[in-house]
Parts: structure tokens; sequence; C-alpha cells
């Protein structure tokens, strides 16, 4: 197939556009959130210094993605410099890829991160990272079925336009963070303890009923008073700007984000996915995904605790992900 003709799978996978468009309603209420702070507040000076700031946070997303495609651009570089063997690996598995795709590999650069983490990226502008334990922990074909699930977002076309949504909600996600990193500090160190202690109460008490009360109850209820307090915290600094009924429409609306944000970025991970199936990587990305889930670093009876709930992941299951990607290879025989 000619690059200049029109692409099967390039066009199927396009349906991508879909989701970002409903994580962009999914985010409309941390969107409008962000503005009203924004506003809000710099109309607390005055209300030119309020318009003022209206128009400098409506024309900023520009000028970010502008930015990030600079700073992409010098990291890719970099790669290319700093890690040529590992450079030169990804290029070589990604123009693979590109051309059992029937698509062209120069569109898309292709560079190596700096990280402790297994995996791989599609950045703001289409750019495609791989991080450095990646390329030493896979083999060639591996290494093509990781950046084939990459081209699978790629296709999708939603990187640049997840960007300039995670932009524009970055002041309300700034506020959150910041009044419930008190709780993260205190419960992140003190977690990994509570669930080894929880899991000898367990055993104390013979793994019966009351067993599993007590152990649950001693896990969970430090996590539910402190994140408790900061949502308290959130509601009041929100009410100050708001009212009261204001900040607890707005806080309501913006809860419903934990759910609807993480199911849709799970449906973009099923749909990428496919691309792997349909290049024929299948059995190699079995592997790959194995390493890029880590499984829980604490063991026992209530390790199942220690792990993010299923409906707030932004990553299907490790189960999920290779049974649909089995379904998938199922209807293409």
């Amino acid at each position: 197939m000619s690059h200049s003709e029109p692409n099967t799978l390039s066009v199927t996978y396009r349906q991508g556009y879909h989701w970002a468009v409903a994580d962009l309603l999914a985010s409309l209420p941390s969107l409008v959130l962000s503005g009203w702070l924004l506003v809000g507040t710099a109309a607390l000076l005055a209300n030119w210094v309020a318009v003022l700031v209206a128009v400098l946070w409506a024309a900023s997303g520009p000028v970010v993605l502008g930015w990030q495609r600079l700073m992409l651009g010098v990291m890719a570089l970099s790669s290319e410099r700093n890690l040529p063997d590992e450079h030169d690996r990804v290029n070589r598995a990604w123009v693979n890829v590109a051309d059992a795709a029937g698509l062209p590999a120069a569109t898309t650069t292709v560079w190596v991160m700096r990280s402790d983490a297994v995996n791989g990226a599609v950045n703001a502008s289409g750019y495609v990272c791989v991080t450095r334990p990646a390329v030493e922990a896979f083999t060639e074909r591996q290494l093509e079925a990781l950046l084939a699930h990459e081209l699978g977002h790629r296709l999708q076309g939603t990187a640049t336009w997840r960007s300039v949504i995670r932009w524009y909600r970055w002041p309300f996600g700034w506020l959150v963070r910041a009044v419930f990193a008190p709780a993260d500090w205190l419960m992140v160190p003190l977690h990994p303890r509570l669930l080894r202690l929880s899991n000898r109460v367990m055993a104390a008490l013979r793994y019966s009923s009351l067993g599993a009360a007590a152990a649950t109850t001693l896990l969970l209820a430090p996590a539910v008073l402190a994140y408790g307090t900061a949502a308290c915290l959130l509601f009041a600094a929100l009410a100050l700007l708001l009212g009261p009924w204001g900040s607890a429409l707005a806080l309501a609306l913006a809860a419903t984000q934990l759910v609807t944000r993480p199911r849709l970025s799970q449906r973009c991970e099923y749909l990428a996915d496919r691309v792997v199936v349909d290049l024929g990587y299948l059995d190699d990305f079995r592997y790959v995904l194995q390493l890029v889930h880590a499984p829980p670093k604490v063991s026992g009876p209530t390790s199942h605790l220690a792990e993010m709930p299923a409906f707030l992941a932004t990553h299907p299951h490790l189960d999920n992900r290779l049974a649909a990607a089995e379904r998938h290879a199922y209807r293409l025989r």
C-alpha cells in the first residue's frame, strides 16, 4: 500500500476522537471551576484584573502547546545524543511497526525517556517515547509490541487534545492537590505499615469475620479521617467563592470525574490494544503487559485493599486487557 492511499487501520482508529470529546465533556466541571477560581480570585483585586486574567488564560493554551513541543524536541535530541544505542533501537522498532501498519514512520518523533518505570507514552503533538528500562527489558518483538500499542494511541489523535484539557483544568487540580497533600503525606508512608498490621490482626483472630472487620477498620479508618478532613477543607475553600450550595454542586460534579474520566481512559487503552492484535503482536504483548502492570508490593490477606480501585484506575486490569485482546484476535480469525 502506498502511503498516499487511504489507510484502513488509520481510518478505523480515528474513532478515538469520540472519546476525546467525551473526555472534554467529563472534564467540564474542572475546566469551569479552574476559570472561576482564577477570574474570581483576580476580581478580588479589581475588575480589570479579572478581565485581563480571563483573556490571558483563554490564550494560554496554544502558547503552552508550543512550549511543550519545543521541550519534547529538546528531550528527543538529548535522547539521541546521550542514549544513542537505545535511541537507535527504539527508532528501528518504530520503523518496523509503522511498516507493518502501512504508515510513514518519519512523520513521528520517537525517543527514549529516563525513568524507573517500564512503559511508553504518546506526548503532545504526537511524540512517542519509551522508557529506558523498557528498552532494556524487552526483546525486539516485545519492544515493537509496546510501540504498536503507542501507535494505537497515536492513531486516535487525542494526545494534543488531552494535553490542552489537562492544562485548562490545572488550577482546580492544583487546589485539590494542595488541600489533599497533607493527607497524602500522612497516608502514603503509613499505609504499608497499616496493611501489615491489619494482616497480623486478621491472622491473630484466625481469619474470622471479626478479624476481617477489625483489619479492614484498622486499615481504612485513618484514611477516611484524613481524606474526609481534606474534603471538608476543600468545601470550605470553594464556599468562599461559590457559596455553600455552589460549592456542594461543584464538588458533586467534580466528583463524577473520578469515575467517568478513568472509564474513558480505559476505553482508549482497549482501543490501542486492538492495534497490537491487528499487527500480529499479541503473543509478545502478553509479556509486555505483565511487566507494565506491576504487582502489589505488599502481600497478605488484605493486600487487595492496597490496589487502586478498578473504577478509579486509568488503565484496565491486566486480566481484562488480555481477555479483550483475545476476543479481538478471535474475531479477526
